[in-house]
């Protein structure tokens, strides 16, 4: 079983065309190697909204994925400044 990796910008951009010949996701997964869920999902969470972009638009995907990134992995850690006050102190105490 292979390992999940993110969409590149250019599978973003195959998807937007293949989308607009009316290509399913079930066709736009196998024509790019990815499982018609990973399609569905990626459209369904990068929807613009906007009718002049025709709801997908691959560049505005492409930036909003690498924020999500970004962010994921710099959530806070010990929120509570007495608990982080204490941990400081006993590793500090080692």
């Amino acid at each position: 079983m292979s390992s999940y990796q993110h969409l590149s910008f250019a599978e973003r951009v195959k998807i937007k065309t293949f989308k607009l010949e009316g290509l399913s996701n079930r066709s736009i997964g196998r024509k790019i190697g990815r499982h018609h869920k990973t399609i569905g999902e990626e459209l369904k969470r990068n929807q613009q909204g906007h009718s002049l972009m025709s709801g997908y638009v691959p560049e505005l995907a492409d930036q909003v994925a690498h924020q999500r990134k970004s962010t994921t992995s710099k959530r806070p850690r010990l929120k509570n400044a007495m608990l982080r006050c204490f941990v400081q102190h006993h590793l500090s105490q080692r």
